[in-house]
């Protein structure tokens, strides 16, 4: 292949060999990608959907999950299909769309994000901001993130089952976020401000668990509470009683729909948010610490 650049004065001549070993090695390269990718294609996944209701205080509350990793991350992840495989344990926020976040309503989210040698866990609000010490700078940045990697630990492997606990409270000195794994903190942060033009949360909006795109985690106990446990509370494993609890037993009350069935039926107000919804697909598993939930099939 020759290609030719002229540029008034004269012209060059740039002579391009590909030889017929390396384009053949190239194509085999990539149809042997192709034939990877295909073998391990990715799974189905699954969200639950629900009215908030009174499950949910951004003023004060607990989320306290016992799940176990689905995948380990060098032999399922593949880069072609996606870095990270993600899991939200928690998403609640206003909004008429309850797929998708309204950043002029109120919300919070908790994920961990699982992939390229790390294990992320990351809250996220929107109504308070980070304001730096001894300046004017708003940061902006309404995230506890933590990351876990295989120097930093503790790793998580597939098939272990951790307990993960985030707490939130509106303090004096603005919203306290603090997150701990197997009763230890791993973070905390104090988000100093309010953010001006968000809309408050209401018990209309839509509390969700999982996506569905790739799943991460499978659930073995999950309980989210209006009060903010303790450091000692956490430590001691403090139970809580008025939490509201999501196992297999709030699947079998639900309706059960397809994503393109849900989208249907969403836009002609055929769903009962109140009583939920489960988008997608989920099997129930037999672990040594009774039934979980799996996000996918």
């Amino acid at each position: 292949m020759t290609l030719r650049y002229g540029n008034g004065r004269g012209k060059w001549r740039m002579r391009v060999a590909l030889a017929v070993g390396i384009f053949t090695a190239l194509t085999a390269s990539t149809a042997q990608k192709r034939t990877d990718t295909s073998a391990k294609a990715m799974p189905s996944a699954g969200m639950f959907l629900v009215q908030a209701g009174d499950k949910f205080d951004l003023n004060a509350g607990t989320l306290a999950v016992r799940f176990l990793l689905n995948y380990s991350l060098d032999s399922y992840l593949i880069p072609e299909l996606s870095a990270y495989a993600t899991f939200p344990f928690l998403h609640v926020g206003g909004g008429r769309n309850p797929l998708s976040v309204d950043p002029n309503a109120s919300y919070m989210t908790v994920t961990i994000r699982q992939g390229r040698g790390e294990n992320l866990f990351h809250l996220v609000t929107n109504t308070h901001t980070l304001r730096r010490k001894g300046t004017a700078d708003d940061l902006r940045c309404g995230m506890l993130s933590v990351n876990l990697s295989r120097e930093k630990g503790p790793w998580l492997e597939r098939g272990e089952p951790h307990d993960l606990v985030v707490t939130w409270k509106i303090m004096d000195d603005g919203l306290h976020l603090d997150m701990y794994l197997d009763g230890k903190p791993v973070g905390s942060k104090v988000l100093n401000e309010r953010m001006t033009g968000v809309s408050a949360f209401t018990n209309d909006g839509f509390l969700s668990i999982g996506n569905t795109q790739i799943s991460a985690a499978t659930l073995l106990s999950y309980r989210l509470s209006k009060r903010a446990l303790t450091r000692e509370e956490v430590a001691a494993k403090a139970p809580l009683e008025d939490a509201y609890l999501f196992n297999e037993t709030t699947l079998g009350k639900v309706k059960r729909v397809r994503l393109l069935e849900f989208r249907a039926m969403d836009k002609s107000r055929k769903l009962d948010y109140k009583r939920g919804v489960f988008i997608g697909d989920y099997r129930i598993i037999p672990t040594t610490e009774g039934k979980g939930v799996q996000f996918s099939k």
